[in-house]
C-alpha cells in the first residue's frame, strides 16, 4: 500500500496539517474497534491543528526497518525532510529578539500530552508569572528605560533572550506563546502506556507485547506501539 506506515498508524486519509504531507490522501479509512479509537485519541494522532504527534510516529517507526517491513509500504509520496515544525505562535505586544538577546525556546519535554502553550503574566516591575499546562513559576524580571525586559528563565524551561516590548507592561499584561518542540518524550510515553489497558490490550491481541517489553530503547517500544495500532497484518491490503 502506498503511504501505509503514515495512513494505517492515524487511519486519516489526510488532513494533516502540514503542506508536506498535503498529498497523502490515497487511503480509505477502516472502522475503528473501541481500544483503537481511545489509543489514537490518547496518541494525539488526530489532532489536525499539529503533526508533531504524527511525525514522531512515523519516524519512531521507521527508525526500525524490521518494523517498517510489515506494513509492506510500496510507495512513500512525501519527503520527511521537508517537514519542519510550526513557527511559535505568540500573541503579545511583546517582540522577541533585541539586538544582543535572541528569544529561543530549546525546550525537552518530559510530559505526555505534551504542553505546547505558554502563558506569560506580568506582576509588576520585578515580577512575572510562567504557566505551562499545570506548572506555574514566579521569575525575576528587569525592564529598561528602553522598554527591553530581562527575564531569569527557570534553566528547566530551556528559554533564552530578552523580551523587547512595544509600550511598557503593565500589572495583568499578559503574553502567550505556542511551541512546538523539536524533541518528543518517547521515554515518558512508553512508561504511561505500560500501564494503559487500552494499550494493553491492543499489543496482547496482536501479538506485540513481549516485543515491547524486550526493546532495547523507549523510542523502539514506542514504534512496536504504533506497529501494533497500526496492525498491518489485518489492514495492509483492506
Amino acid at each position: 500500500m502506498k503511504n501505509s506506515v503514515i495512513h494505517l498508524i492515524t487511519n486519516r486519509a489526510g488532513d494533516f496539517h502540514h503542506p508536506s504531507l498535503a498529498s497523502v490522501t490515497d487511503y480509505t479509512p477502516h472502522t475503528e474497534s473501541a481500544e483503537e479509537i481511545s489509543l489514537r485519541d490518547f496518541l494525539q494522532l488526530r489532532d489536525q491543528s499539529t503533526d508533531y504527534y504524527v511525525i514522531a510516529a512515523i519516524n519512531a517507526v521507521y527508525a526500525f526497518p524490521e518494523l517498517v517491513a510489515e506494513f509492506k509500504e510500496s510507495q512513500r509520496t512525501f519527503d520527511l525532510s521537508l517537514w519542519s515544525k510550526d513557527d511559535d505562535n505568540i500573541t503579545s505586544n511583546g517582540v522577541l529578539n533585541t539586538q544582543d538577546k535572541v528569544f529561543t525556546i530549546h525546550r525537552t519535554p518530559t510530559e505526555f500530552p505534551v504542553q505546547m502553550r505558554w502563558e506569560l503574566s506580568y506582576v509588576n516591575g520585578t515580577t512575572m508569572k510562567i504557566r505551562l499546562g499545570d506548572l506555574f513559576w514566579d521569575v525575576n524580571v528587569r525592564t529598561t528605560e528602553d522598554n527591553v525586559m530581562y527575564v531569569d528563565w527557570p534553566e528547566e524551561l530551556g528559554i533564552s533572550g530578552a523580551l523587547n516590548l512595544d509600550n511598557t507592561w503593565s500589572s495583568g499584561d499578559t503574553m502567550t506563546i505556542i511551541h512546538t518542540p523539536t524533541r518528543f518524550p518517547y521515554g515518558r510515553l512508553a512508561e504511561i502506556v505500560t500501564n494503559r489497558d487500552d494499550a494493553r490490550r491492543v499489543m496482547i491481541d496482536r501479538n506485540y507485547i513481549r516485543n515491547f517489553y524486550l526493546a532495547q530503547s523507549d523510542i523502539e517500544k514506542c514504534a512496536i506501539l504504533y506497529t501494533a495500532l497500526a496492525w498491518p497484518e489485518k489492514y495492509e491490503w483492506s
